[in-house]
C-alpha cells in the first residue's frame, strides 16, 4: 500500500512539474472561418524559447480557443490578422483568459475576462508598451535633458508614471504580483530598445544631434548606463516576450562590437558578415537568434544548414520546427521567387502576370505600370507592423483609385514563405498588384533608397507616373489624410 502511494505521488510531482494548461478564449468580429491565429511563443512549455508564429489554431463561427502546456508565469502575443491586432498576454500556470475584439471607426478595442483581465487591458493600452507610443516621450527627454544623469532621472518619472496603473491593480488584487513583476520587465526592456533606437537615430543625424543639449558622448554615457540598468543578457528577462527580448539581445551585442559596451566573443561558427557580432551572445542566446532568423529569413540567408544546425545544437528544442521548415524549403519551385500578380476588385484568386525577375524596383514600375502613379508597399508575413497597417487598406485604396493611383505591394519574404505570401494577401484583402521579390530584391532596393544596411518595413515608397521615385519613405496609411496630402503634393511638384 505504501508503494501504491509513493507511485500517485511522483506521478502528481511528475504532472506539476511538467506545467498546466494555458487556455486562451477570442471572439472576434467577422471572422472568416478557418482564418488561422497565430501565437508568437515558446516551442516548449517553458517561455525562454521562442519562435515566431510558433504555434496556431483555426477560427470558427467567430470564435477560437487554443490550449497549451506552461511553467510559470511570463509573456507572448498573438499575432495580427485582419480580425485582430496583435496581442500581449501575460499568463500564469492554470489560467483561463478570454479575449473579445470589437472594432469602432477602423480600429480595434480589445476586452479581456478571466484571470488578471484589468491587466491585460491596460497592458495592451500601455503607451510604455508600444514602440511606437512610446518614441515620442522619450525623444522629448532626450531633446530637455542636458546630461546623461539629467536624463535618467526624466526618463525614471516618466516611467513611474506609467507604472501606476499597475500598481493601483497590484494594490486593488485585480492582478497577481507574479503578473505585475513580469510587466515590469517587459517595461524594461522596450525602454531598453527605445533608448538604443533613439540614440542612433541621433547619433547617425547631424541635425538632430545639433537639436540636443547632450552631446555624442552623453548620448554613449547613455547607452552604456542603460546597459548597467537593463542588461539584455540578464536571465532575469528569460520569461518577457520572446520578439522584444531578442531585440535586446541583438542591440546589446551590437554595442559590443562597437566597443561601447565590454564583452567577449563566443564564437560557435554560425555568423559571417555583420552578423558575426552575434557571436558576442551567450550561446544560449545564438540558439535562440540563429533559429529566429531561420524562421524569418530561410536557411540561405541565415547562413545556416538545416544539416549545421542539427550538429551545432543537437539537443535543440528547435529541431521539430527546423526540420518542418528544411522541408517546406525543398518544395518551392525556383521561378516563384518573381511572381508578379493582381488581385483586382472583381476576383477571388491571384491572377498570375509574369515570373520575371526584374533588376530593380524602378525597372519593374517602368515595364508594368506605364504612365500610371504607383504608391509602393514594403512587406513580409513575418511583419506585425505592416499587417497592423493593413487595418487601414480601404480609405487607402479609396484614396489611390480616386487618383488613379496604383497601388503594388512589394513582399521581401524569403522564398519559402510563398505559400504564406498568397494566405496573407487574400487574408487581408490586399487589392491590386503583388510581387513576391524575395530577399533577392534588396541589394537593388538598397542602392535605390541610398540605405546601408537594413531596410526597416513597413516602407512605403512612390513613383511617379514617369516611373521616377519621389517619395523614399512615405507616411504609413494609419496616418490617413497626412500620407494622402503628402502624395498629392510629391506627384503635383514632380
Amino acid at each position: 500500500m505504501k508503494n501504491s502511494y509513493t507511485l500517485i505521488f511522483l506521478f502528481f510531482i511528475m504532472v506539476v512539474a511538467r506545467g498546466q494548461n494555458v487556455q486562451i478564449e477570442g471572439v472576434l468580429q467577422g471572422v472568416k472561418d478557418s482564418t488561422e491565429v497565430w501565437f508568437n511563443k515558446s516551442v516548449d512549455a517553458g517561455y525562454f524559447n521562442y519562435l515566431n508564429n510558433s504555434d496556431y489554431t483555426i477560427a470558427q463561427n467567430n470564435f477560437f480557443r487554443k490550449s497549451f502546456k506552461t511553467k510559470g508565469v511570463g509573456a507572448f502575443t498573438i499575432a495580427s490578422n485582419p480580425y485582430m491586432p496583435s496581442v500581449m498576454i501575460i499568463a500564469e500556470e492554470g489560467d483561463k483568459i478570454k479575449l473579445i475584439v470589437k472594432k469602432e471607426n477602423d480600429k480595434f478595442a480589445l476586452e479581456f475576462e478571466g484571470n488578471n483581465a484589468l491587466g491585460l487591458e491596460e497592458l495592451n493600452r500601455s503607451s510604455l508598451l508600444n514602440f511606437k507610443k512610446m518614441t515620442p516621450y522619450l525623444k522629448s527627454i532626450f531633446e530637455s535633458a542636458s546630461t546623461s544623469d539629467d536624463f535618467f532621472l526624466k526618463m525614471e518619472n516618466l516611467r513611474t508614471e506609467f507604472m501606476k496603473p499597475f500598481e493601483v491593480l497590484l494594490k486593488n488584487k485585480n492582478i497577481t504580483l507574479p503578473f505585475y513583476e513580469i510587466a515590469n520587465k517587459q517595461v524594461d526592456l522596450y525602454l531598453l530598445f527605445n533608448i538604443n533606437f533613439l540614440v542612433y537615430n541621433f547619433k547617425g543625424d547631424p541635425n538632430k544631434l545639433k537639436g540636443l543639449h547632450l552631446t555624442e558622448n552623453d548620448l554613449t554615457q547613455i547607452l552604456i548606463k542603460t546597459d548597467h540598468k537593463y542588461d539584455g543578457f540578464d536571465e532575469k528577462y528569460d520569461n518577457c516576450d520572446g520578439l522584444i527580448r531578442t531585440i535586446a539581445i541583438q542591440r546589446k551585442c551590437l554595442n559590443i562590437s562597437g566597443k561601447i559596451l565590454e564583452g567577449s566573443k563566443k564564437d560557435i561558427g554560425l555568423w559571417s558578415g555583420s552578423e558575426d557580432m552575434y557571436s558576442y551572445a551567450p550561446i544560449r542566446y545564438q540558439e535562440l537568434l540563429i533559429a529566429n532568423n531561420i524562421k524569418h529569413f530561410g536557411f540561405d540567408k541565415s547562413g545556416c544548414s538545416y544539416e549545421k544546425f542539427i550538429e551545432t545544437f543537437p539537443n535543440s528544442p528547435y529541431l521539430v520546427k527546423i526540420k518542418e521548415l528544411n522541408n517546406m524549403s525543398k518544395t518551392v519551385v525556383p521561378m516563384l521567387p518573381y511572381t508578379l500578380a493582381f488581385y483586382p476588385y472583381n476576383a477571388t484568386k491571384l491572377k498570375l502576370e509574369s515570373v520575371f525577375e526584374f533588376k530593380g524596383l524602378t525597372e519593374l514600375i517602368q515595364h508594368k505600370f506605364t504612365g500610371k502613379p504607383v504608391f509602393v508597399d514594403l512587406w513580409a508575413s513575418y511583419c506585425a507592423p505592416c499587417k497592423k497597417e493593413f487595418g487601414y487598406s480601404k480609405p487607402l485604396h479609396s484614396f489611390l483609385k480616386a487618383n488613379n493611383i496604383e497601388i503594388l505591394y512589394v513582399s521581401v519574404d524569403n522564398k519559402s514563405q510563398i505559400s504564406k505570401w498568397e494566405k496573407d494577401i487574400l487574408a487581408y484583402d490586399l487589392r491590386g498588384g503583388h510581387y513576391f521579390a524575395s530577399s533577392t530584391i534588396v541589394a537593388s532596393l538598397q542602392k535605390l533608397l541610398n540605405v546601408n544596411g537594413e531596410i526597416s518595413i513597413p516602407r512605403y515608397l512612390l513613383f511617379n507616373l514617369k516611373g521616377e521615385l519621389v517619395l523614399t519613405n512615405a507616411k504609413r496609411p494609419s496616418e490617413g489624410q497626412n500620407l494622402y496630402d503628402e502624395i498629392l503634393s510629391a506627384l503635383k511638384n514632380n
